[in-house]
């Protein structure tokens, strides 16, 4: 038996639990490094959209830093790019999605099951706030380039 915690002993485990913990580290590993490529342009994008234009990339620390500068020194900035993205969000999300449900018969009782399964889809859809969700999802994707929803 093993013992396992992130490269350190503390907890007793068996050869397939030792084995899975082994494949979901070097799977969150592999995720990381396959983001990383990206990581600077999404905080970036991000920085100019929340008014941050005078933020600069520490490649060492891998994120983004006021530079110093004199006391005296006014970072003045007028904000182009987040009219430009609210504006594209609203376009995106001005419309509400429309559920639709097809019977997979024409008999009565599958019709029945189709016009439930529409009022559930449309109850979820409301107490879920998917329209604050999709809205956001949105936003993600048109600063950082892509988004997904779990």
């Amino acid at each position: 038996m093993a013992i396992w915690k992130r490269g350190r002993e503390t907890q007793k485990l068996t050869p397939s639990q030792v084995e899975a913990v082994k494949f979901n580290e070097t799977f969150y590993d592999v995720g990381l490094r396959a983001r990383r490529p990206y990581e600077k342009q999404w905080y970036i994008n991000m920085a100019f959209v929340l008014d941050r234009q005078w933020l600069v990339w520490d490649d060492t620390r891998r994120r983004l830093e006021l530079p110093s500068a004199p006391s005296w020194r006014v970072h003045t900035t007028t904000n182009r790019i987040k009219p430009n993205v609210l504006h594209i969000l609203a376009k995106l999300t001005k419309n509400k999605p429309i559920y639709q449900t097809i019977p997979a018969t024409t008999e009565d009782a599958d019709q029945n099951r189709a016009k439930i399964s529409l009022k559930v889809h449309q109850y979820l859809h409301r107490i879920n706030q998917m329209d604050i969700l999709n809205q956001r999802l949105v936003l993600w994707e048109i600063v950082y380039g892509t988004a997904g929803m779990v």
